[in-house]
């Protein structure tokens, strides 16, 4: 985020993350030189309360469908997908970094998104998903 936030391309970006240490550690480390920086703690699998739905133009991660799948929760995958989905408007981006091949991972994007996918390097992949 800071790189996106350097580049002057973007408003403001909003940080999710479940841990309260790295957020405390990032907001530290941002706050004055990096003001369009929001450091927010939450569950992805549920963002009701926190973002309205069609909320924002796009969404990043990396590697946070990865992190869910590899501890063989498919139905909490979903409803990571699905949450990203509801706050993204019609027509929003998703953009997921994955270290799984399309056959591991589309079939969770699939049905909320229309994806193409690029190996960025070695076994890493990007997933351009535009919501349906």
């Amino acid at each position: 985020p800071e790189e996106m936030h350097d580049s002057g391309g973007f408003g403001e970006i909003c940080n999710v993350d479940s841990s309260a240490s790295c957020l405390e550690v990032m907001h530290r480390r941002n706050a004055e030189a990096r003001p369009r920086l929001r450091w927010l703690q939450a569950d992805v699998r549920d963002l009701r309360g926190v973002f309205s739905d069609g909320e924002f133009d796009w969404a990043v991660e990396k590697s946070t469908l990865d992190a869910v799948c590899d501890c063989g929760r498919d139905a909490e995958a979903g409803r990571y997908v699905a949450e990203v989905a509801r706050v993204l408007r019609p027509g929003g981006v998703f953009l997921v970094f994955s270290f799984a091949p399309p056959a591991a991972r589309l079939h969770h994007l699939e049905g909320h998104f229309s994806c193409e996918v690029e190996v960025v390097v070695g076994r890493c992949f990007a997933y351009l998903c535009r919501k349906l």
